[in-house]
């Protein structure tokens, strides 16, 4: 018996208690259908590790760009604390200017440095998650147009 193509296949668990199924079939040239069915598990592993990253960063960048999450939420209310404690600082530079009592003018300078500290803080946090959202939205985009080109990777690991 002479065997012309080979298949294979594979059921893989997804989250949400669902599943998919990747195949492959390949016509085989030489007697040892073996090796192509070994070729083709190969390949639909690797396919598998590439779509589980992919779905995983898809999955953190909808997160971030969806207007109920955190995220957003978050980049929103640090922009809003942001506009907040510059006004803030502007009101008390000027009681600064309009108060000559000494203990009010102590008291006024370190309402201010206060206010700077924190005013830095939500700053700094709002750039981190911009930055994230940058990296991420990379990661994605180089996983994502060389799966489309056929490149699968060998291991989760290089997917990182």
């Amino acid at each position: 018996m002479k065997i012309k193509s080979v298949e294979y296949r594979r059921l893989f668990n997804i989250p949400e208690y669902q599943n998919e199924t990747i195949g492959l079939v390949a016509d085989v040239d030489s007697e040892k259908p073996e090796e192509a069915i070994a070729k083709l598990h190969d390949i639909v592993v690797k396919t598998n590790r590439t779509v589980i990253k992919l779905r995983e960063l898809g999955s953190q960048l909808a997160i971030i760009n969806s207007v109920d999450t955190y995220y957003v939420g978050s980049i929103n209310y640090r922009e809003r604390e942001i506009i907040k404690y510059q006004h803030e600082i502007n009101a008390q530079k000027t009681n600064l200017k309009d108060t000559t009592d000494k203990h009010s003018r102590l008291d006024i300078k370190k309402h201010i440095k206060l206010l700077e500290s924190e005013l830095s803080e939500e700053t700094n946090e709002l750039e981190n998650l911009k930055i994230k959202k940058k990296r991420l939205t990379k990661h994605y985009q180089y996983i994502k147009t060389n799966f489309e080109k056929g490149i699968l990777f060998e291991s989760l690991e290089e997917l990182e």
